[in-house]
């Protein structure tokens, strides 16, 4: 889905809102940032990993995992981590995938958070949360940031 249709959905869905419940501060933001979208950047995750960071980058990539299912698992390898079919990763940075090897996650009261340790104190930077099934009430909590606040800081809103 183009990042404009995004937009236009959430403009429509609070001008059809009666004039007492309509979030106007809301309604003029995306209104701004709709107008604000560059000509080859109409995608989600592209436009926030030029506007944002590599951080709001991870963000919704891991939304987009906990949300396709299947995606949480690396191919041929269903099975990897202990997981069953029906289980995910979230990777909380992209950096965790390339330079290091997790070994085993247990799961065993369904849901597990790897935390690095970085200098002698613990990191989320480069840690996953496991989940015992797709969609996992934990996980999903963290899509509601994106319903509750505007501009959300994925790690310390998020995580």
């Amino acid at each position: 889905k183009k990042l404009s249709e995004i937009y236009m959905e959430n403009i429509s869905k609070q001008e059809s809102m009666p004039e007492e419940k309509r979030d106007y501060h809301l309604l003029q933001l995306l209104k701004k940032e709709l107008s604000d979208i560059q000509e080859g950047n109409d995608s989600l995750i592209k436009s926030y990993l030029l506007d944002k960071g590599h951080g709001w980058f991870d963000f919704y990539r891991n939304m987009a995992m906990l949300k396709a299912g299947q995606l949480f698992l690396e191919a041929d390898k269903v099975g990897r981590y202990d997981l069953s079919t029906n289980s995910g990763c979230i990777y909380l940075d992209a950096d965790m995938i390339i330079t290091e090897k997790l070994g085993g996650i247990y799961i065993p009261d369904g849901i597990a958070v790897h935390v690095e340790r970085i200098d002698g104190r613990a990191s989320m930077e480069n840690g996953i949360i496991a989940v015992d099934r797709n969609n996992h009430p934990a996980l999903l909590a963290g899509l509601e940031i994106m319903h509750t606040k505007f501009d959300a800081d994925p790690y310390s809103d998020g995580v």
